[in-house]
């Protein structure tokens, strides 16, 4: 039930009418007794071309916030808006900016000030692509018309500091659980692709990682 109301309104000069343009509202957000009063704020503006409020903010009995959604689940909660973005960040001359948002697919979309195109995409299903909105594997980075480099930099004093790629293979298809590799067992590989004419990806060559014996306590022996 409605508590109580702050309206702001004025006059409409094409009928002399008192017309309401924005809201806030207080309500009882739950079940009421002498030692429990749970309530809520809710705010309310009008659409260009509208004279229907509309709800824009909500603040819940527990101190949830949402834009664009009358039950926040979270502490912060935003609805995106038809263009699926949620939250622009812009630096301090206007000039750049970074939008945040959720697409129709449910992909995570990260978008700068250059264009429409999101520079980098978390799908739904975990994947990011970096330069490409449809990633194949769970990490895919994607450039146009130039080299696509991945680079690795170490900066340190010591000898023995470097950078590295490192595979990891367990027999075990628990993630993060560790078990023994066997002898011949493929532990990783490097393989360059290139476009054939179905057209498709196709595997040119191929560095291949493999157990060349048995592991044992401390060491898993391996050829290349």
């Amino acid at each position: 039930n409605e508590i109580g109301r702050i309206s702001f309104g004025g006059d409409d000069p094409t009928n002399n009418t008192f017309q309401i343009g924005a809201a806030i509202l207080a309500a009882a957000d739950g079940t009421w007794a002498s030692t429990d009063c749970p309530a809520r704020l809710q705010f309310y503006t009008c659409d260009d071309g509208s004279a229907t409020l509309d709800a824009r903010m909500t603040i819940k009995e527990d101190g949830n916030v949402g834009i664009g959604v009358t039950s926040p689940s979270t502490p912060l909660h935003v609805k995106c808006d038809t263009d699926h973005f949620g939250l622009q960040l812009t630096e301090n001359s206007g000039d750049e900016s970074w939008q945040i948002g959720i697409d129709a697919d449910g992909d995570l979309n990260f978008h700068n000030s250059s264009g429409p195109t999101p520079q980098l995409v978390v799908t739904d299903a975990g994947y990011v692509g970096i330069g490409t909105t449809a990633p194949a594997q769970p990490l895919e980075v994607a450039q146009s018309a130039t080299s696509s480099v991945v680079k690795i930099s170490t900066w340190s004093t010591t000898d023995t500091d470097h950078s590295q790629i490192q595979f990891h293979k367990s027999s075990s298809a628990t993630i993060g659980t560790v078990a023994a590799t066997a002898a011949n067992e493929d532990l990783g590989s490097i393989v360059a692709y290139g476009a054939d004419t179905a057209p498709g990806a196709a595997g040119a060559a191929k560095i291949l990682f493999e157990g060349d014996a048995a592991p044992d306590g401390d060491a898993v022996p391996g050829r290349i």
